[in-house]
């Protein structure tokens, strides 16, 4: 049998999706698939995407001189301008790549892109058989005890995705949001085109608890809370920093690892930031991670801080915690505190009460038996949050994709579901 060509399109690599981009290409071709990776020249210069760069043999890439456009969270019409742009990219960059190479399906690992461009117009990507992996729809939050504020239009917003997921050429929406999964399975027409994909992390690799602290200057008798990922003002730092310093406790230390963005440097220099480092007792790992650095960060850990502030979907950094077997400090709102709630994995309070934050500080830090409960939680919970277990479920998607779905013309009437009350027929899908 003939190896299948995946194209995975993923035109502005920042934050981890450099990262995924890796691991899914990695799994794809342990699957034996043969991978085309399309995206903008910008993109090459991310530090993430510094092994594509390195020139890998056994994947061909596909580059278009593009400037990028983030998909904001504000307005739905800004929103819909940013998609125009990122919908036209994605067409380019199928354009571009079946120029020169055979394509027999496609993936969108962040389906996001261009969602209700989708859903209005088409795909970017024409006829062939793709799969999306989304996390950003909201909609459904409230119905599914998803503590966060209702988006503007949401029966437009549900609609829209609705229409995004009856595509055509869409084979499975794939999503690392469960509750969004377990809302869309109850859809009789639209159910089976939903696929969950446990938010997977790399194993973290090994380093000893000793070795790691003497590396970081961090007492072997200490207690340390973890800050990792892009250190900006959305960790929720200022709420952790004030507790700490309120506790009076000596042996509670703060670790920071990732890039501060120029607020949370400006936090660095703030009165309770000041008082932990005098003191020894705020340490900053102030570079893009690799895995070593990942390794030592999370032996050296006891507890990781998840008091995120407007931050609406899932962490990764929860499910590293879980991996690690460490307990955490989750905020009680979004998917981290209906997950962390879910799984028993934290404890999990509202950033708004300090005396709360005080409190689980002050009872993680007294407890081993406690953060060791948390951390096996985490660990059970977590179980199948690994690449091995996601590159399958990928692989196995699109290999039914390219064996079920009939190539279909762009633009062809789908017809209408007319179950749904709230989705507008349309005869362009």
């Amino acid at each position: 049998m003939t190896t299948a060509t995946v194209l995975i399109v993923e035109p502005y690599v920042t934050g981890h999706r450099g990262v995924w981009l890796r691991w899914i290409s990695e799994q794809l071709i342990k699957h034996k698939w043969r991978v085309v990776i399309a995206t903008a020249a910008e993109s090459l210069k991310q530090p993430s995407l510094a092994w594509l760069v390195a020139g890998p043999t056994s994947i061909e890439v596909v580059v278009v001189e593009h400037t990028g456009a983030r998909v904001p969270s504000g307005s739905l019409r800004s929103l819909l301008t940013a998609q125009l742009r990122s919908y036209r990219l994605l067409k380019q960059l199928c354009t571009e790549t079946r120029r020169k190479h055979h394509v027999d399906a496609v993936l969108l690992p962040y389906g996001d892109y261009a969602m209700q461009l989708t859903a209005l117009f088409g795909s970017p990507f024409g006829e062939l058989p793709w799969i999306p992996i989304v996390m950003r729809p909201s909609f459904h939050y409230r119905r599914m005890g998803v503590s966060a504020p209702q988006p503007t239009l949401s029966a437009l917003r549900r609609a829209l995705f609705y229409s995004f997921v009856r595509t055509p050429s869409l084979a499975t929406c794939l999503t690392i949001d469960q509750p969004l999964y377990e809302f869309m399975r109850t859809h009789s027409r639209l159910g089976h085109k939903m696929g969950y994909l446990p938010d997977p992390v790399d194993t973290i690799e090994p380093a000893g608890r000793t070795l790691a602290r003497d590396s970081l200057d961090i007492p072997n008798d200490a207690v340390v809370v973890l800050a990792y990922g892009s250190l900006t003002a959305r960790k929720g730092v200022q709420y952790l920093l004030p507790a700490v310093c309120s506790l009076g406790r000596t042996d509670l230390h703060v670790l920071c690892v990732g890039v501060p963005d120029s607020e949370f440097r400006t936090l660095l220099s703030g009165s309770e930031a000041s008082l932990l480092m005098r003191a020894g007792r705020l340490h900053l790992i102030d570079r893009w991670v690799d895995q070593a650095t990942e390794g030592v960060a999370f032996a050296a850990a006891d507890i990781v801080w998840l008091g995120y502030v407007r931050h609406w979907q899932s962490s990764g950094v929860l499910v590293q915690a879980g991996r690690a077997q460490l307990s955490s400090i989750a905020c009680d709102a979004g998917l981290i505190g209906w997950t962390a709630t879910r799984y028993q994995s934290g404890i999990v309070v509202s950033m708004g009460d300090q005396n709360a934050i005080v409190a689980a500080l002050d009872a993680l830090a007294t407890s081993p038996e406690l953060r060791s409960n948390l951390g096996r939680n985490g660990s059970q919970g977590f179980a199948s949050h690994t690449t091995d277990n996601a590159g399958a479920i990928i692989s196995d998607f699109l290999t039914d994709a390219v064996a079920r779905v009939r190539p279909t013309r762009c633009g062809a009437s789908a017809g209408a579901d007319e179950e749904s009350a709230d989705v507008p027929v349309r005869g362009n899908q």
